[in-house]
């Protein structure tokens, strides 16, 4: 997905499984696609599962991202070995 908007669009028009987002993304973060996931009046599936993929792991990341209804994290590495 380019941005939450263009994702936004999309799970209006086609029933996912799942979701992925960057925490990232533009002009739409992740975490705001995320709320409008869970809070939109047009969404047809509140209950989507949400996997954030992102860098940021710091505790209060993670802890805005679950407040905002994130279902998964998966961090990615930083750097590569």
């Amino acid at each position: 997905m380019s941005d939450g908007g263009w994702a936004w669009t999309e799970l209006r028009n086609f029933q996912a499984d799942l979701a992925n987002v960057d925490w990232k993304m533009r002009p739409v973060s992740g975490l705001q696609s995320v709320r409008r996931v869970r809070t939109g009046k047009d969404n047809p599936n509140h209950f989507l599962p949400v996997i954030m993929l992102t860098a940021y792991y710091a505790r209060r990341r993670v802890m805005r991202g679950r407040d905002a209804g994130v279902t998964e994290f998966l961090v990615k590495p930083e750097t590569l070995k």
